[in-house]
């Protein structure tokens, strides 16, 4: 039971820590005002006010479905963690070493595809959240000129850092309790 736990905390905390990151990252990013537009309508709170077509109207809403769903899934994790931590206080700097640790392999893996392989990894992305297909779109289309690569490349990158430094902390905190533990 106990590796059971392990493991279960070490793969919350690498969900959790990427989301942690994405909310963390989409606050502080500097978007223009169509892109500040564009989230503020995915969160909703307004209405399209730019000529995006039907299909990209589409797509939007599937991804503020998915976002809201993310949310859910964020406070559940949260909750998860909270209460493992709790129940199994005693074995905290384990939880925290292995739910750092993989945090930090996993997102090192990924931030290596994203750095090396992005379209790939925004592909299996996008197949995976969206697979009836109606996130490609023509180059010229007015959410990929408001959304281009680039803001995604940069983004993703960020974001995998970040996580990458969250589960490093875990890491050095739990070093740091066995250390407070032992003397």
């Amino acid at each position: 039971m106990a590796k059971f736990i392990k493991v279960i905390f070490s793969v919350f905390s690498v969900v959790f820590f990427l989301l942690l990151s994405y909310y963390l990252t989409v606050a502080f990013w500097n978007v223009t005002p169509n892109q500040q537009q564009t989230m503020d309508l995915l969160k909703g709170k307004g209405t399209v006010q730019i000529n995006y077509t039907v299909s990209e109207v589409s797509h939007l809403e599937d991804v503020a479905r998915v976002m809201n769903i993310v949310d859910v899934v964020f406070v559940l994790l949260f909750i998860g963690l909270m209460g493992i931590l709790y129940w199994k206080k005693r074995e905290l700097p384990d939880l925290l070493f292995y739910g750092g640790i993989s945090t930090a392999i996993i997102t090192l893996f990924i931030l290596l595809m994203a750095i090396f392989g992005f379209d790939a990894l925004f592909t299996a992305f996008h197949t995976l959240f969206f697979p009836q297909g109606n996130w490609i779109f023509p180059a010229d289309s007015l959410l990929i000129q408001t959304f281009p690569s680039i803001f995604f490349i940069k983004i993703s990158i960020i974001i995998f850092l970040v996580t990458l430094f969250e589960g490093s902390l875990f890491i050095f905190l739990s070093f740091y309790l066995r250390h407070v533990q032992r003397g």
